[in-house]
């Protein structure tokens, strides 16, 4: 047996259908990962790696009519790429190793996306919502795969937009129309309270209940329906959003100039006992785009699933979050840590062949593949002790 077959693309028909899915039609602001033209090169594997039989894949959403056009976000400001970003610490993009990384999925016959989230990855990569709004990107990764539960939600999200016009009926300023639309959310929508790790937007919907990224993923959603610029802007262990000139804490309502930011990013980092981690201790935050908010989503729940053991989806979606935002501090950390969880637990379960692909395939994607290196030695060691058991 060969480890070829774990290498191979298990989705790579889809890349090459989205060239042909993009539009002239731009709805969201990105910040597009680095093109590359590295192939991965099967290597000769420390061991022999069982092969895993393809399953076929999902086919991406077709295009029934575009997705309306709203107003583009304001893009992220200049800022310098953190080390422990998914760009800086790897060179294949993130949606590329998410596709060999869902091979051990397929193994099992189960896929971990859908044909519309393949169909949201291809929008990502071409720069282009040529397949969803906004809202309707937000629900699917929410995990709301249904379209026409999809429907109902965003006719929710139409009521919840004609109530906040009405709120803003009076208001002048940006800043005026955004405090308005937050005390009608907070009031109505949004009225059962934060809840930390309820980061779904569609539960929002359902419950009432948020916590910082489903409330500003609502906010953005209806701020820009109602013509205001919006963005987003993470902070170690916190997102909120961003209109031009102030900063907007979704979960209180506050308001604030953005001038003011790096000081309440950090008193809220002393208040809540939030590491630094990956970010810059003088600019300890990073703006986003409607890409990275709606990357932050699958973070969150990758931070759960791990929490859970479930290391192999939680891989997935942090490389999901990654593909969305590859220049989120933490995110390359992340992929990385997990590589070598899963690489840990299969020489735990005996399982060499696993191991010594995960440890080929980070050696073969990272910019620095000395952790790879030092996966391929241990498998050396490893070999001998569970042939002699």
């Amino acid at each position: 047996m060969c480890s070829n077959s774990l290498f191979s693309l298990v989705f790579a028909s889809i890349l090459v259908a989205a060239s042909a899915a993009a539009s002239a039609q731009t709805t969201y602001s990105v910040v597009a990962p680095v093109q590359t033209t590295y192939a991965v090169v099967s290597q000769a594997p420390a061991t022999p790696v069982a092969s895993i039989s393809p399953a076929e894949a999902p086919k991406p959403t077709a295009i029934a009519k575009p997705a309306p056009p709203e107003p583009t976000t304001f893009a992220p400001s200049g800022e310098t790429l953190a080390p422990s970003s998914y760009q800086a610490m790897f060179r294949v993009d993130a949606f590329t190793v998410l596709n060999q990384v869902a091979s051990f999925e397929a193994s099992h016959g189960e896929f971990t996306m859908t044909p519309d989230e393949i169909s949201l990855f291809q929008d990502m990569r071409s720069g282009h919502a040529t397949h969803f709004s906004f809202a309707e990107a937000a629900l699917i990764t929410s995990g709301v795969h249904d379209s026409a539960q999809r429907q109902k939600y965003l006719a929710q999200i139409d009521e919840i937009t004609a109530g906040s016009r009405d709120a803003i009926a009076n208001c002048k300023t940006t800043r005026a129309k955004s405090r308005a639309i937050m005390k009608y959310l907070l009031k109505g929508p949004m009225k059962a309270g934060y809840v930390h790790g309820q980061t779904l937007l569609s539960v929002v919907l359902d419950t009432g209940t948020f916590n910082c990224v489903s409330s500003a993923t609502l906010f953005n959603i209806v701020g820009r329906r109602l013509g205001i610029e919006v963005g987003a802007v993470s902070q170690p262990g916190h997102v909120f959003s961003r209109i031009p000139g102030y900063d907007v804490q979704t979960t209180s309502g506050n308001i604030y100039s953005s001038d003011q930011r790096v000081e309440h990013v950090r008193k809220s980092m002393e208040d809540n006992h939030h590491k630094l981690a990956g970010y810059n201790a003088d600019r300890p935050y990073h703006e986003m785009s409607d890409f990275g908010l709606l990357g932050a989503t699958y973070g969150n729940v990758a931070i759960g699933e791990v929490a859970e053991k479930d290391n192999v989806q939680g891989m997935v979606d942090t490389l999901k979050r990654s593909s969305l935002d590859p220049t989120d501090p933490n995110a390359g950390l992340g992929v990385s840590r997990l590589f070598l969880t899963m690489f840990n637990n299969s020489l735990k379960a005996h399982d060499i062949n696993t191991a010594a692909a995960l440890a080929n395939l980070y050696r073969q994607i990272a910019r620095d593949p000395s952790q790879g290196d030092k996966m391929i030695a241990r498998l050396s060691t490893a070999s001998p002790q569970v042939a002699s058991r």
